[in-house]
């Protein structure tokens, strides 16, 4: 969450009010307490869709407070859900659009990849400042730049910004559920490094990946952040000399004048609190998986939500992904709050496909979920992202066929349980599930 003073405006970035979002997932690192009434934003970004940047919660009581704020975002569905909630103006804006307002420029930066998102450059008459979120950009940073500086009519931009808001951290956030290797990504952070290089930037912020995973899931704090803002700060100041490098401190404020960038007082709108940092790097063992079921709600209700949907919604799209393929097995291994563990087995050949009670020695593919979050997904009261980046949703399997002509790989997703309801549409059930829950809790 950024919050940009600009040609007289007020622009608030991806804002994250509470102490924690993506459904209790996560918590800013460190802790803060926002000043709500303060803020007074005349633009609100939302740059995707992914809830550690789209939070409902957030939005809600951003539109109940300032509902004439103009809402600008990449995604459809963000779009419809601010007007639900209450904004009176909400622009869709694609790739490379440019907002000439008065006093400042705003353009869209794309990235490259399957996500609606983009990032953003503010620009002034005291400089420009990029923004890129989450983009991805790999080795597109110098065209992107130049491309800019042809739309907004500033040839300086191609030699540089005053400013980068720099996506950094390499995250291994579902590694270790994918039984994927743990191990240092250095090709992935050189990477990294090399993109912030080329912006070329006179002053560096990191941005994003800020948090850490708090309750039941903090484990994963071991797993996920692989450099820590300490080793970032010391290689940025290796790969970039020439650059000023900033910690991204919450309530922490940079002016820009005259093209120089210099921190300025901390911002009274933040009242930073102690926190236990826990993200150190450690990925030397993966804990077994738990169920916390928060509601209370028990085996033998789980089981009975749980079992016909595996019978009927689950094996039907299994069946049908994998007789094509000359059929295959695979195996969801639920396990329940009181430990007891449940496995259903799907044998698909290429005419029909038997689901049983229990485990087979091999099967092809293995998905592993906690009850209670299979049954909220199931519900709409949760999506994938939930138990995923929680520790709680894994897979591991061998997904190959073996022919005359060799092993070739299996075009199977990792979670085959996306195949009875794919992510796009749990996000989209639970995101109209949470907008009811904060419409229906506003005070009448």
């Amino acid at each position: 969450m950024w919050l940009a003073e600009a040609g007289g405006l007020r622009i608030l970035f991806d804002p994250l009010l509470g102490e924690t979002y993506h459904d209790g997932v996560f918590e800013v690192v460190p802790r803060r307490r926002v000043d709500i009434d303060a803020l007074r934003p005349d633009l609100v970004v939302v740059t995707h869709r992914h809830p550690d940047h789209f939070d409902i919660d957030s939005l809600d009581q951003l539109a109940q407070r300032y509902p004439q704020a103009v809402v600008l975002t990449a995604d459809v569905l963000v779009g419809e859900t601010c007007q639900k909630l209450g904004f009176a103006h909400v622009s869709l804006l694609g790739d490379w659009q440019h907002l000439a307002l008065d006093g400042v420029d705003l353009l869209t930066t794309p990235s490259y990849c399957s996500v609606d998102e983009w990032g953003i450059l503010v620009a002034t008459g005291d400089g420009v400042v990029w923004n890129q979120v989450d983009t991805e950009l790999g080795q597109k940073v110098r065209p992107v730049l130049a491309r800019a500086a042809e739309i907004l009519q500033r040839p300086a931009i191609a030699d540089g910004l005053s400013l980068a808001i720099a996506r950094w951290q390499p995250l291994l956030q579902v590694d270790a559920v994918l039984g994927r290797a743990t191990n240092f990504p250095t090709r992935t952070y050189a990477a990294e490094l090399n993109r912030i290089a080329a912006c070329r930037a006179q002053a560096i912020i990191p941005g994003a990946a800020g948090s850490q995973v708090v309750g039941h899931g903090r484990w994963l704090n071991a797993f996920a952040y692989p450099v820590s803002p300490a080793r970032l700060a010391r290689d940025l100041a290796r790969r970039c000399p020439e650059a000023a490098i900033y910690p991204a401190r919450p309530g922490a404020r940079w002016r820009l004048h005259a093209g120089a960038v210099a921190p300025d007082t901390d911002s009274t709108l933040v009242e930073v609190l102690e926190t236990d940092d826990q993200r150190s790097f450690r990925p030397l063992s993966l804990p077994p998986l738990t169920d916390p079921d928060p509601k209370g709600i028990g085996d033998a209700a789980l089981l009975a939500a749980i079992a016909p949907w595996v019978q009927g919604s689950l094996a039907r799209p299994v069946g049908e992904r994998l007789a094509p393929l000359g059929g295959g097995v695979v195996a969801l291994e639920v396990v329940f709050p009181s430990g007891h563990e449940e496995t259903w087995t799907l044998e698909v050949s290429a005419d029909a496909i038997r689901v049983t009670r229990g485990a087979v020695a091999e099967p092809d593919l293995i998905n592993q979920i906690a009850a209670s979050d299979l049954v909220d997904v199931i519900a709409g009261e949760a999506h994938w992202g939930r138990p995923l980046l929680s520790g709680r949703l894994r897979s591991v399997g061998a997904l190959y066929t073996v022919g005359p002509e060799g092993l070739e790989a299996m075009r199977l997703p990792p979670f085959f349980l996306y195949l009875a309801l794919p992510y796009a549409e749990a996000t989209a059930r639970w995101v109209s599930h949470a907008v009811q829950r904060s419409l229906s809790s506003r005070a009448p």
